[in-house]
């Protein structure tokens, strides 16, 4: 959804790390490290990963 908003309001898809989340590792451990960040009110994390 956040990739849709993106572009519908005219700016670039986020690129969610540039891999695969559905492999295990650190990519999906920095992910979800990001979500719960969120989960506490703390956007940063999350904006910085969907933009890396």
């Amino acid at each position: 959804m956040a990739d849709l908003l993106a572009e519908k309001l005219g700016g670039e898809p986020f690129s969610w790390g540039g891999g695969s989340l559905t492999d295990t590792g650190r990519l999906r451990a920095n992910y979800i490290s990001a979500l719960k960040a969120a989960d506490g009110n703390e956007l940063r994390p999350l904006l910085a990963f969907a933009r890396s």
